[in-house]
Formats: structure tokens, sequence, C-alpha cells
């Protein structure tokens, strides 16, 4: 359980960094 919440914070976090660098491309 604990290893598969850590996973999913992990997926989150790559997934929050890689749509904020599409917006900042967008945009820029």
């Amino acid at each position: 359980m604990v290893p598969l919440f850590h996973f999913c914070i992990k997926m989150r976090i790559d997934f929050g960094i890689y749509h904020s660098t599409i917006v900042y491309l967008f945009y820029a």
C-alpha cells in the first residue's frame, strides 16, 4: 500500500511538472 501511494504521488508530481512545462512553452 505504501509503495503504491508513493508511486501515485511521484506520478502526480511528474505530471504536474510536465503540464507546467507545456503551459510555459505555450505562453512563452
